[in-house]
């Protein structure tokens, strides 16, 4: 699933609020959202806040954009 559908339809995350809980900057989480190229932190810190906000562990193989 693309990151921007997760972040709405799974999630129910505003870009702003994932940035806040994964501690990465919109700007940072856009660019993601784009398919544009991110640092190996930036997508763990996604995930990760990805994770906390839903109470179980999200892995890259559910986010086409960080499937490798």
């Amino acid at each position: 699933m693309k990151l921007e559908e997760f972040r709405i339809n799974v999630a129910r995350l505003s870009r702003p609020e994932l940035s806040a809980i994964a501690d990465v900057s919109t700007s940072s989480i856009k660019r993601a959202e784009d398919g544009e190229s991110i640092s190996p932190l930036t997508r763990a810190r996604i995930l990760g806040g990805l994770s906390k906000h839903l109470g179980r562990t999200v892995n890259s193989e559910e986010i086409d954009e960080f499937k490798e």
